[in-house]
């Protein structure tokens, strides 16, 4: 496709192209290399400036701002190296000063850290006493070490691809200073600097490359600052080359240095320090090329002759003016002060009536051209015909259309605010004339629309001429000659029409077919003016013919002869079209001068488009004329065979796509705007029509002003449905705009942005204060509001979604459930990023057709990343088991008079405001807070382990053998506690918030299980499918060995095991979070916890449960089984044995120390009198029994005992 929009060749014809840059020509062809590098480097430096890593940015700022201040560059490093690392080197007071001290909570520390690292040129007056100092006020090498292996780690990519790009653009300006020198030394043989200047083509390729290397310098100054160049260099240097010196390191040092400072610049091996100023001719000085290559800036500053020859000759009639990449200059703001002469030839052009003048004369031009463009836009008028007969008259309109464009776009954007007034004015002070036609934006759009409309047709039709030509030609040939001998035949008189004979005649019209015959299509323009002269004769004999007395009485000849001078004139017309006028088009129709302007018309497309959807229609030509902009760079990269072809193609292109998609952002917008009130009407004012009506109640039901209502947001939206899908499909670079692909993701995009912008304005949940009673109840309240708020907005969309995929013939439905999921999953992960040390990878996620929007944290719960965090949050304070009494059979959390806060209504409702994809997002972000709080509680017993390894050591002693029961357990077992007693609040937090993590996921799994019940034969099918798959795998295991269980992919058991999770299949419990190493002692420990806590519950008859005894201890029984259950599950089954084992000796001693204190008795009245720890601790092991789901608690514990509570 690079070709399709590059086919004609800039600066001459093919002759002088195969002269020039021919294969055998070395000097063409590294020339026009030259230039294609030019070209790529751009690109890439275009490519590059947009990822300019945020430190490097945020360094430079923040030293303007002390430089600005007038603070010192060691000041300056010193404070901001005390202000990352703080500790004992700073005062208070500099950290309180420090603009960017942030604690590591912030989101912006991870840049902020490496913010000492980035230092300009300074370092290289002494990097030892950099080094040093740094170190100095670290004082940890450590933490030094650390920080920088993170910015190797994150930037080293980015710095190597900066120093190839300064590297690639010294080599430019090497290559192209030396290509110079080699055509003066005659290196080139039969070329010189003068031979080349004098071919066209070799005029142009020289006089382009130099103006990219200028643009080159221009474009690294604008898009690239002078302080983050240095810092990048310097970084590269210390990091990636680590001090070693490169050949041309110190060459791009001075050509890349900032050239804002006003200071000194430090000396760079034996360079003497020299002044640097802002002014072009500094930037182009540090590698001169010859003299007489380029004119002097002097001409600028001195020689007024010469500039008003040059602006006479080129600025006469504009001042505004655009660069490669389509920057805007003003040459009035530009030349202003620093060049005389140059200010001094452009007063005349800038005179406020001269403006005046120009203005007029282009609105009058803009009124015509729009008034000649809707004339050929006709249906039926631009025909092959009419195209033929008015080329001329059709290129002129077009070449004026764009003209007339270009002006006023770039004039509109001046910087004097006198000439500024004149040319946007709303043409109040014009004459009458322009007055009816205010040059206003909207006028310049609506005349943007119709050219570019107006230049698709007439290039389709030319193309079609130009492919038909010879076609055509030949055709028309044959059937004149047909003609000719016809009439020969029809004056022998042998005809049955003809009653006369003319030998003459019949001899005349003979030879005149065989001379049409013998005329030859001649594609060499000197022989098709002698094929021209010869179809001229024969058309003039044709006419003289028409004179004589035979022909002119007989009318049925004459039509004939005029017939035949018609088709030899329809082959001059079709001679005449040359070869390269789809290239003289593409020259007329170059856009690329508003490449960065014409995105300032969005606003004015959309509100055009929202007023009149016909008017999508006309957006394919538009597209397709901001496309030109490619051809000028991928031309020389054709031109040079370059490898970089696909990488500028595509990076161009790629910007190109993204600007369309801005531009045809609004239809869908527009589009769900009328769908929001088609959905309104159908379900608030249309009456649901039953089955049977009654003649007399007819009339109530017909509500024929709703039903219009409808019928017209029905008809609009197809209107903006036609208009798009009317588009052709368009192919930019390598880019395929699919019309229905585009109208898909444009409601993708939309949805995107409403169902976020839903998400994040209803999940905003009150501050909960206190856990009373009362304010729990409130808390519930305002939540179920806002869940049902949120499930009725989303399913607006659903069904809005749904309604319109009849219209447009996409799968709403699927696209719906997509777009949602992307959104919940993306939030998921940013979530989940504060529990993961490593990131997952979420570009597919946010980095789609419409990347999900990042909101600000609310101020009642700033801790939480997004709507899923405060989702989980409010589930935890709903479920708090310091407040609330879970019930296992009643499956939710219950106040002390009964009232449920949270369970399984309250979890539908949570599914219907999220769907599905929103509870495996809660439970994954559930499950990441169990992990965590696993992996703390494994940090916290390794470190209390170390410092209590005796006392550990001495308990499990104490309790060996574990089936003997102990002679005096009162006192031992209270000796344990006592010593144990500091160890008993983490425990106790870290069992009771997995307990409840794990408790919410077993009511989304359940609800997960409930609503797939209504797709039962789904949910069978998967059920017999995993079932299957692991017995494959089990007989694969036994019998073949590993080496054949790869002929299930990953991708089936990740589609499995993602079906399995959405239909709530697998037990929590059962999953296996970390891997660690043994804990030694840990089941004595959760026996001394349990004995700890059975004095703090009591148990409840009604919920069946234990629950806290008083408010002192913020207690429940049933999160700490569950949370027990988790943790037993992370290690070897033997932990569960040895911690039944020991629970079991604790009750038996127990019992038995008991009913030695009764004298023996063993009475049943006697045994349900047992201490009510003993009771407690029995209820405990049942039911951390029945939660493991083995059913070996009896091995240990008899049956009877169990029983008996």
């Amino acid at each position: 496709m690079a070709e399709d929009l590059t086919t004609g060749v800039m600066g001459g014809n093919d002759s002088e192209v195969s002269s020039f840059i021919s294969d055998d020509n070395l000097c063409g062809q590294t020339l026009v290399q030259i230039v294609g590098r030019g070209h790529t480097i751009i690109a890439e430096l275009l490519k590059l400036a947009e990822e300019i890593p945020p430190a490097f940015l945020v360094a430079t700022t923040l030293a303007e701002k002390h430089a600005s201040q007038g603070e010192g560059k060691g000041d300056q490093s010193s404070s901001l190296l005390r202000s990352i690392f703080g500790g004992n080197i700073a005062s208070e007071a500099e950290k309180n000063e420090a603009p960017f001290a942030q604690s590591t909570t912030d989101a912006n520390f991870a840049t902020n850290r490496f913010l000492p690292l980035l230092v300009d040129f300074s370092y290289l007056r002494d990097p030892d006493v950099y080094e040093t100092q740094l170190r100095d006020m670290v004082g940890d090498d450590l933490v030094l070490d650390e920080v920088e292996e993170a910015f190797v780690s994150e930037h080293s990519d980015a710095l190597i691809k900066f120093y190839q790009l300064f590297d690639s653009i010294f080599q430019y300006q090497l290559d192209l200073k030396t290509f110079v020198d080699d055509l003066e030394t005659g290196y080139f043989i039969k070329y010189t600097v003068e031979s080349v200047l004098l071919d066209p083509l070799g005029r142009q390729l020289m006089c382009e490359a130099v103006y990219l290397y200028g643009m080159i310098l221009i474009l690294m100054e604008t898009n690239v600052k002078g302080g983050v160049r240095e810092r990048l260099l310097i970084a590269f240097h210390r990091y990636c080359v680590k001090g070693k010196t490169i050949a041309p390191f110190q060459d791009i040092c001075k050509l890349f240095r900032n050239s804002e400072k006003k200071s000194k610049v430090p000396v760079l091996d034996g360079e003497s320090p020299q002044l640097l100023c802002g002014d072009e001719e500094k930037i182009f000085a540090r590698f001169p090329l010859p003299e007489d290559f380029v004119r002097s800036p002097e001409i600028l500053k001195e020689d007024v002759r010469t500039m008003r020859e040059i602006v006479g000759k080129h600025f006469h009639d504009n001042w505004v003016i655009s660069l490669y990449d389509g920057t805007i200059i003003d040459l009035s703001q530009e030349w202003g002060d620093r060049f005389p002469a140059a200010k001094e030839a452009l007063a005349n052009v800038l005179e406020s009536w001269y403006v005046r003048e120009l203005h007029e004369e282009n609105a009058r031009l803009i009124v015509h051209c729009m008034g000649e463009i809707r004339r050929y836009l006709v249906g039926g008028v631009l025909t092959e015909n009419y195209v033929m007969d008015n080329a001329t008259d059709l290129l002129d309109c077009m070449r004026c259309s764009n003209v007339v464009l270009r002006w006023r776009i770039l004039h509109r954007l001046t910087h004097k605010k006198n000439l500024k007034e004149i040319i946007c004015t709303k043409g109040d002070s014009l004459n009458s004339e322009v007055q009816q036609f205010p040059v206003l934006e909207s006028a310049i759009i609506a005349m943007l629309l119709l050219t570019s409309q107006f230049e698709l047709r007439l290039k389709a039709v030319f193309k079609r001429l130009v492919q038909t030509k010879l076609e055509t030609w030949t055709a028309c040939r044959s059937k004149a000659s047909e003609q000719m001998t016809g009439l020969s035949k029809y004056f022998k008189g042998e005809n049955a029409l003809s009653h006369t004979r003319n030998d003459s005649l019949v001899k005349w019209f003979a030879d005149m077919s065989v001379e049409i015959n013998l005329i030859n299509y001649e594609a060499n323009t000197e022989h098709s003016t002698v094929t021209g002269r010869k179809i001229q004769l024969c058309m003039q004999a044709l006419k003289d013919l028409e004179q004589f007395e035979s022909i002119d009485r007989d009318r049925q000849a004459k039509e004939v002869l005029i017939s035949t001078s018609d088709l030899m004139l329809q082959m001059v017309r079709a001679a005449s079209i040359k070869e390269d006028v789809v290239d003289t088009i593409d020259c007329i129709t170059d856009m690329r001068f508003a490449r960065k302007v014409v995105s300032a018309f969005v606003p004015g497309l959309h509100s055009r488009v929202s007023k009149d959807p016909s008017t999508v229609s006309f957006l394919r030509g538009f597209i397709l004329k901001l496309a030109s902009f490619l051809r000028w760079p991928t031309t020389r990269l054709i031109q040079s065979k370059s490898s970089s072809l696909d990488l500028v193609t595509d990076l161009y292109a790629s910007s190109i796509v993204k600007f369309v998609r801005k531009i045809l952002a609004i239809i869908p917008s527009s589009v769900f705007g009328i769908l929001t009130q088609i959905v309104d009407i159908k379900e608030k004012k249309l009456a649901i029509l039953p089955l049977k009506v009654e003649v007399d109640v007819l009339q109530e039901y017909s509500q024929a002003e709703d039903r219009y209502a409808l019928a017209r947001l029905t008809h609009e939206l197809s209107i903006f449905t036609e208009g798009i899908l009317s588009m052709e499909k368009t192919t930019i670079g390598k880019i395929k705009l699919d019309p229905r692909r585009l109208l898909e993701d444009g409601i993708r995009a939309e949805l995107t942005l409403k169902v976020s912008e839903a998400l994040h304005q209803n999940l905003q949940f009150d501050v909960l204060h206190e856990t009373t009673p009362d304010e729990l109840v409130q808390y519930h309240a305002s939540v179920l509001r806002s869940l049902k708020k949120l499930s009725s907005r989303m399913e607006c969309f659903r069904r809005s979604i749904e309604f319109v995929q009849d219209y447009i013939g996409i799968p709403g439905l699927k696209v719906w459930f997509q777009e949602v999921s992307r959104v919940i999953e993306f939030n998921v992960r940013n979530e989940a990023s504060k529990f993961i040390k490593k990131k997952d990878d979420d570009n597919h996620l946010r980095v789609h057709v419409q990347p999900v929007p990042i909101f600000p944290r609310t101020k009642n719960e700033p801790y939480c990343a997004n709507f899923m965090g405060r989702m989980v949050t409010s589930l935890l304070k709903l479920s708090d088991p310091g407040s609330l009494m879970f019930s296992h059979d009643f499956n939710g959390w219950f106040l002390p008079d009964g009232s449920e806060i949270c369970g399984a209504k309250h979890i539908n409702n949570v599914r219907k405001s999220l769907g599905i994809s929103g509870l495996l997002g809660i439970e994954r972000l559930l499950s990441l807070r169990i992990l965590h709080e696993l992996r703390r509680f494994v940090k916290f017993y390794t470190t209390t382990a170390k410092k209590n390894g005796l006392l550990f050591e001495q308990i499990r002693d104490g309790l060996f053998p574990e089936w003997k029961c102990k002679e005096n357990p009162v006192s031992f077992y209270k000796n344990a506690e006592e010593k144990t007693e500091k160890l008993m609040v983490p425990v106790m937090t870290c069992l009771c918030r997995v307990g409840q993590a794990q408790l919410l996921i077993k009511l989304i799994r359940q609800e997960l299980q409930l609503s797939s019940c209504d797709r039962n034969p789904l949910f069978e099918s998967l059920s017999v499918a995993n079932d299957s798959v692991l017995n494959y795998v089990q007989t694969l295991s036994h019998n073949d060995g590993p080496e054949k269980q790869d002929q299930l992919s990953i991708d089936f058991f990740e589609l499995l095991s993602q079906i399995s999770a959405g239909s709530g299949e697998g037990n929590p419990l059962a999953t296996t979070f970390l891997n660690t190493e043994p804990l030694e002692g840990l089941p004595a420990l959760l026996v001394l916890f349990l004995m700890s806590t059975t004095k703090k519950v009591k148990y409840d008859t009604d919920f069946e449960a234990l629950i806290r005894a008083n408010g002192a201890y913020p207690i429940d029984g049933w999160p700490i089984v569950y949370g027990i259950v988790t943790l037993l599950k992370q290690f070897s089954p033997t932990y569960r044995k040895s911690f039944y084992a020991y629970l079991a000796q604790f009750i038996e001693s127990a019992i038995q120390s008991f009913t030695s204190f009764l004298g023996g008795r063993s009475r049943k009245e006697d045994v349900l009198s047992l201490p009510i720890e003993v009771k407690h601790a029995i209820i405990f092991a049942t039911q951390i029994d029945i939660i493991m789901g083995d059913s070996s608690l009896h091995e240990y514990i008899p049956q009877y005992v169990l029983e008996l509570f």
